[in-house]
């Protein structure tokens, strides 16, 4: 909610959009995420109202996701919803005027197309920010359900791509299949990162002194901790510091976790970000190696760009590889061999980080919010007009 919805609307506020947010959330029963839900609603609202943004909840009846995966459960709540989401966008925007429903999943663009049909005679344009596609994930997520589900969730995934107005994809792969498999293109925009104050700039020279190795956000089930300790272990003359949980596997490394607001400082004190994926013996099934390899292009290596910082990645991770390889921004690492693509002479000298920092900067600049921001901006323009 925070980096890839609330930030995102924030920043098209300052473009000067008029942005609400339909906010769709289960009723739960549980008094402890009751708590937690309405500390975190707290947090949004704060933060909508700060930024002029209305926020409104559209409260979904209590059902666990994966029944949300067959098409009837879908039809009874999410319809439910729409009329309510409907109301609330009626409230908030002249409809006569130019609206843009841009939704960031696939049950988000369901319950988007259903509001835009309940408007009739209003022209309502739907934006499908897909970030992924099936069925890799879910079925990895919910593996009998998910394999039992794949032809009607890839029949669901064409009818919302025919359906929807513009779609987009951080990951080449997945934009490339997509065009095979349905004929339909979908424009790829990067997962954005943190913007650039006029007067930023890369100590790089505390970057080296401190030689700090970093690893954002949650480990398990896409990042394994073993095979980020091996690859922090395999760097000479540098120190791990996680902004993550601590683990006994991090025993070693200094773990703190670090509140979203002040992660550009964190990654602007690190040498380079480590991304390290799963090893092939964790790539349990088929969807595991699929979502790596073809899939996958993660939030924290945007972030991380987008501060001038370089990535050591795993070869495993293949789209995210190439980029490291093509734009020589970073390092990738080979978890079968145990080696990197540098020699160890390269990797322990400062010239080769501090080229590779500088790459960062350059490409890193595509991965800012502004930046990111604008590309939506471009392609919902010079699609229909809208402002």
């Amino acid at each position: 909610m925070a980096s890839q919805v609330l930030e995102t609307a924030i920043a098209l506020r300052r473009e000067g959009v008029l942005v609400s947010w339909i906010a769709g959330i289960p009723v739960t029963l549980n008094p402890a995420a009751i708590r937690k839900r309405n500390a975190d609603l707290k947090q949004v609202k704060r933060r909508c109202a700060e930024s002029s943004i209305p926020l409104s909840i559209v409260w979904l009846p209590p059902a666990p996701r994966t029944l949300l995966l067959l098409p009837v459960f879908r039809r009874l709540f999410l319809g439910a919803a729409a009329g309510s989401a409907y109301k609330s966008l009626r409230h908030e925007h002249d409809l006569s005027a130019p609206v843009i429903l841009h939704a960031r999943s696939y049950f988000a663009t369901d319950l988007a197309l259903r509001i835009r049909n309940a408007a009739k005679n209003h022209k309502i344009p739907v934006s499908f920010d897909m970030r992924s596609i099936f069925p890799e994930e879910v079925a990895m997520q919910k593996p009998l359900l998910g394999r039992l589900l794949f032809a009607s969730l890839k029949e669901w995934e064409l009818k919302l791509l025919e359906d929807s107005d513009y779609a987009f994809l951080p990951v080449q792969f997945a934009a490339d299949r997509i065009r095979q498999e349905s004929g339909i293109t979908v424009d790829l925009i990067r997962i954005q990162g943190f913007d650039r104050d006029p007067d930023w700039t890369v100590d790089f020279d505390r970057r080296w002194q401190r030689r700090a190795l970093g690893f954002s956000g949650s480990v398990e089930p896409w990042h394994s901790p073993a095979l980020l300790a091996e690859i922090c272990r395999a760097i000479p003359d540098t120190v791990g510091h996680f902004a993550t949980a601590a683990r006994p596997q991090f025993a070693e490394f200094s773990c703190e976790t670090w509140p979203y607001s002040e992660m550009h400082a964190y990654y602007d004190g690190l040498l380079a970000l480590i991304v390290p994926g799963l090893s092939r013996s964790e790539q349990r099934s088929y969807f595991h190696r699929f979502q790596l390899r073809c899939n996958l292009f993660s939030t924290k290596a945007s972030e991380a760009l987008s501060r001038g910082v370089p990535l050591i990645v795993s070869n495993e991770l293949a789209e995210l590889a190439d980029f490291v390889r093509e734009h020589k921004c970073g390092f990738v690492y080979d978890p079968i061999k145990k080696t990197f693509n540098v020699s160890a002479k390269e990797l322990a000298a400062r010239p080769a980080w501090e080229a590779a920092t500088q790459q960062a900067i350059e490409v890193g600049a595509a991965f800012t919010r502004r930046t990111v921001m604008q590309s939506y901006l471009h392609c919902w323009n010079g699609g229909a007009g809208q402002s």
